[in-house]
C-alpha cells in the first residue's frame, strides 16, 4: 500500500507519517511550509498535487491512499 498525507508536517500528520514509514510503508508527506526536508512543500488552495509529486506514485496496481489532516 503507498500513502499520500496531505499535512503531514502537524502533530497528528507527523505522528502518521512516522508510523507507516516504520511499518515499511510508501509515503509521500505535504507540508505548507519548508520546515522538513523529507516533505513535499504544496499549497492545498493553490497547487495540484500531480505538479509536486511523481506521476508513478499514482501508477501501479499498488492501492494507494490520500489521507488530509
Amino acid at each position: 500500500m503507498k500513502f499520500l498525507l496531505i499535512g503531514a508536517s502537524g502533530y497528528i500528520g507527523r505522528h502518521c507519517y512516522e508510523h507507516l514509514k516504520s511499518r515499511g510503508f510508501t509515503v509521500v508527506g505535504t507540508q505548507f511550509r519548508s520546515i522538513s526536508p523529507e516533505l513535499i512543500t504544496f499549497d492545498l488552495s493553490q497547487d495540484a498535487i500531480a505538479s509536486v509529486v511523481d506521476e508513478s506514485f499514482f501508477t501501479g496496481n499498488e492501492k494507494t491512499f490520500a489521507i488530509i489532516f
